[in-house]
């Protein structure tokens, strides 16, 4: 699990800067071609996220409440959700529960290109309260805050 204002940060960074609304990127998700993206369409984060709850990808599977892959008829049925927050943490003590420690470490495969030090700097008033609103159900299932 992972604060929603954090990971849509680092989920439009890294479709509008890592991915740079490639082509294959747009036939993955079932979208049309590049430019008639919203990506290719706004060329800031606040426009971006301003026209984002009315958009195709509100509905694309990156984008989704992450609640939608954790619950069944709006329940949650895991026992164990980790946090990115405490990621390393979170991973050890998991594999220690569950006996395969010799799994190791963690590695880090898909780097951002786009170093972000603090997610909130992105954010204004308007568009930190849009994406509150849409992922309402993230930020109150467990509890995060701005």
């Amino acid at each position: 699990m992972r604060n929603p204002w954090d990971r849509f940060v680092s989920l439009y960074n890294d479709m509008a800067y890592g991915r740079n609304g490639n082509q294959k990127l747009m036939n993955y998700s079932f979208l049309e071609k590049k430019y008639k993206t919203l990506f290719f369409q706004t060329k800031t984060f606040s426009d971006f996220v301003h026209r984002f709850g009315d958009s195709e990808w509100r509905n694309e599977a990156h984008f989704k409440p992450q609640i939608h892959f954790t619950s069944i008829d709006g329940k949650n049925k895991l026992d164990f959700i980790g946090r990115f927050e405490n990621l390393y943490s979170d991973w050890l003590n998991l594999t220690e529960e569950i006996g395969l420690t010799f799994l190791g470490e963690l590695g880090h495969g898909m780097k951002s290109k786009v170093k972000v030090e603090n997610y909130r700097k992105y954010y204004d008033n308007a568009s930190r309260d849009i994406i509150g609103n849409i992922y309402k159900d993230d930020i109150d299932n467990f509890n995060y805050e701005f």
